[in-house]
């Protein structure tokens, strides 16, 4: 009665005359709220089963129904359980049918309610992932045949889920610098003219679900992918492709050993050249110990103390070295200055001192003969130059 009240405008203004907005309001959106929280409720319990028996079942339980799953690809975002088991229903009995990787808005209901209300955010992605599991291997193997089919407006992707490392890569093409809302229909029309594409990946963010600007297409034919190839630095999207051939994880993990081994020579290269340069220092640090202490010696020969300036004079740059040496000459030529008037000093003093001596007692003797034959004598100062 609700979804038809609804969907009739004239009973809704009606019901808003007699009993007003905010009673029609609560009238229909307590009911939605409720019935959204219980199939919340119930795919809560039923994740939280599988959880339970996850951990009940053994490592070879596991790798067993997990050979038996597939995973779904590009499947559109208004697609529905039911009509994926529609399509796979022919192959064999369904046990489960997951959808993974859905966008949504940001918003504080939690994902599984937008997820029911179809709230999508499809600025970056249009698509989400599903995973079905048969009852038996040999049904999940045959479904792989629906592989580049169209399910509504798109092309869905249809492969293992345990995808073993060691594939056929001779035909997929790696396509880099591409635009982040780029999709999997926009580059299956790219490259539809050079032959039959078996999938396409977009690599993306596992929150945001932006692209990284990486892409895979693998092609049915060597041909398919010589021609893919040829549209290396093609423009798509105000971008120049940057198209190759892909490698397996095994190549790519060679290939990082390989570059460890260049990083870890480059590093034992640095490493030596910088023991070479200490040695080098260590061997200049001894030649100028052996000159300054060649330069204390002499110095302490001739009687010049040793200063600290001079050890740290070497080790300065050359405008800085030639006032610390103006400095240091200066220096010297005080201490030698100071040095000769000691030697001076030591040598001539006690030949001044005898010299005053004389002349003090001639300067005596001189005034007590006048002091006798009654001559006035006025005092007078007498220096000594």
């Amino acid at each position: 009665l609700s979804k038809w009240i609804q969907s009739n405008s004239y009973c809704r203004t009606i019901i808003k005359k007699i009993l007003g907005m905010n009673a029609l309001e609560a009238a229909f959106s307590k009911p939605q709220v409720s019935l959204l929280s219980k199939q919340i409720q119930i795919e809560q319990e039923e994740e939280e089963k599988e959880k339970q028996e996850d951990l009940l079942l053994s490592a070879y339980q596991l790798k067993e129904r997990n050979e038996r799953t597939i995973f779904v690809g590009n499947i559109p975002l208004e697609t529905t359980s039911k009509e994926v088991k529609k399509l796979f229903k022919s192959f064999g009995k369904i046990e489960t049918v997951r959808f993974r990787s859905v966008p949504t808005e940001e918003s504080k209901m939690p994902k599984k309610g937008q997820v029911i209300l179809k709230k999508f955010d499809t600025t970056f992605k249009d698509t989400k992932n599903g995973y079905i599991r048969f009852e038996k291997k040999e049904e999940a193997e045959k479904a792989i045949a629906l592989n580049a089919t169209s399910l509504g407006e798109k092309t869905i992707r249809v492969d293992m889920a345990e995808s073993s490392q060691d594939k056929d890569v001779k035909n997929t093409l790696f396509v880099g610098n591409l635009p982040y809302k780029a999709t999997e229909e926009q580059l299956l029309k790219f490259f539809a003219e050079c032959g039959k594409i078996s999938y396409v990946r977009i690599v993306r963010d596992k929150f945001t679900f932006v692209g990284k600007g990486i892409a895979y297409v693998k092609f049915d034919d060597k041909e398919g992918a010589q021609a893919g190839l040829e549209l290396n630095g093609k423009t798509f999207g105000e971008r120049e492709l940057r198209i190759k051939k892909a490698s397996t994880k095994n190549r790519l993990e060679k290939k990082e050993k390989q570059r460890e081994k260049v990083r870890e020579e480059k590093k034992t290269e640095k490493l030596q050249q910088k023991y070479d340069k200490l040695k080098r220092r260590q061997g200049k640090e001894e030649e100028t110990r052996k000159l300054e202490a060649k330069l204390v010696a002499l110095n302490s020969s001739r009687g010049i103390n040793e200063d600290v300036e001079m050890r740290n004079m070497v080790k300065l740059p050359k405008d800085k070295r030639k006032k610390m040496f103006t400095q240091l000459i200066n220096k010297k030529r005080s201490r030698i200055q100071d040095r000769m008037e000691a030697e001076f000093s030591k040598e001539y003093k006690p030949l001044q001192e005898r010299r005053d001596k004389r002349r003090e007692k001639k300067s005596s003797n001189l005034v007590q003969v006048k002091k006798s034959k009654g001559i006035k004598i006025k005092k007078v100062k007498i220096q000594l130059v």
